[in-house]
């Protein structure tokens, strides 16, 4: 399955603003179905290479915030 990453913003209060995600950040990757999990409070996010910071917040159905920054992904 592939996944879409797409950092949204960082945020004005980041521990790490941008230290290990670019702001521009966009990406598709490939994982096993199996293995997918979608964002969880209090868990990293992970899709193939891409691991987020701890999930603060799950925003909507595909956008989440954690402690540095908001994102989106959908599965395509």
């Amino acid at each position: 399955m592939k996944v879409f990453v797409k950092k949204l913003a960082t945020r004005p209060d980041a521990e790490n603003p941008d230290y290990w995600i670019p702001a521009d950040y966009e990406k598709t990757h490939t994982t096993f179905t199996e293995m997918f999990r979608e964002p969880e409070i209090n868990e990293c996010f992970e899709v193939g290479t891409f691991r987020s910071s701890l999930v603060e917040e799950i925003i909507d159905e595909h956008t989440f915030k954690t402690i540095n920054s908001i994102y989106h992904w959908e599965i395509i």
